[in-house]
């Protein structure tokens, strides 16, 4: 298959995308690990039920070797007095070894149909400045640099 190092795969088409749910936890806590953040499985398990229970996010999973999650995607509904209402790509992860086979497109598709049906015309999303690779997958999409910036922080 173009662009993975595995063969073809066996796949239902579409990909099967479906609502997360705390017996994901494991899984999620394992494709977080893959971009970098260490997220245990307990702490993803009351992560995951916190957005669960929240009107303004949605947690997708998806299916695309059968009983293996192999990729997710948080969306979040954000107000602010700045600009209007949108939604946010908060996190979008596809297994490594299956990036470039449509996983990550059929993720960004369910979570931009999501935020169509909330009435929601705009979506924003931040990327880390060293991940060339999602940021070409994103411009594939239609999305565009709309500006870079600083994030910060504080512990309290």
């Amino acid at each position: 298959m173009k662009n993975s190092p595995v063969a073809p795969r066996a796949v239902r088409d579409p990909p099967f995308v479906r609502g997360a749910d705390v017996t994901d936890a494991d899984a999620v806590s394992g494709l977080c690990r893959t971009l970098g953040y260490n997220v245990s499985p307990h702490d993803a398990h009351h992560r995951i039920a916190r957005i669960d229970d929240s009107e303004n996010h949605l947690l997708l999973v998806l299916e695309d070797t059968p009983g293996r999650l192999d990729g997710f995607i948080l969306m979040e509904e954000v107000f602010a007095l700045t600009r209007p209402a949108h939604a946010r790509i908060a996190a979008l992860v596809v297994t490594e070894y299956k990036r470039g086979t449509g996983l990550g497109r059929a993720l960004v598709n369910a979570g931009e149909a999501w935020a169509r049906d909330r009435g929601l015309f705009l979506v924003r999303l931040t990327s880390r400045e060293n991940r060339h690779g999602a940021h070409a997958f994103y411009e594939r999409m239609g999305y565009r640099t709309e500006k870079t910036s600083k994030m910060f922080e504080k512990s309290l």
